[in-house]
């Protein structure tokens, strides 16, 4: 068997390799512009639940009276709403969280595809 024929095989894998490594970065920088575009977004629309909370509080005031029954309820439901604003960024925040563990990830599947191809290349 020739030198030649003893590498082909070799040469497959490291074709295979590089070519997934071209999909996964192609891969990778489509989702990076999708996380850019989400992040913008949700930005903005943070800003938007924002302005959200407050109009319904706006709501509520001007439908209670000062009675003492109203004030209690009045009390609950500002609690809610805080409840509901808090919980809501914190859904953000674990969003953008996973996101970049998942950005991470693959980065490290990356360097990892890096090195066996650096691997094959050495061996040939």
């Amino acid at each position: 068997m020739s030198a030649s024929n003893a590498n082909d095989p070799l040469r497959a894998d490291l074709d295979k390799l590089q070519k997934m490594l071209e999909e996964n970065r192609a891969k990778c920088a489509e989702a990076k512009l999708r996380l850019e575009a989400r992040t913008v977004a949700e930005k903005d629309g943070e800003a938007g639940w924002d302005q959200f909370y407050a109009e319904i509080r706006g709501k509520i005031h001007s439908l209670m009276d000062d009675s003492p029954e109203n004030r209690t309820s009045h009390i609950s439901m500002e609690v809610l709403l805080e409840a509901s604003r808090q919980v809501h960024h914190e859904s953000l925040a674990a969003i953008g969280a996973f996101a970049e563990e998942r950005r991470v990830q693959r980065d490290a599947e990356h360097e990892e595809l890096w090195r066996l191809i650096g691997e094959l290349n050495q061996s040939r």
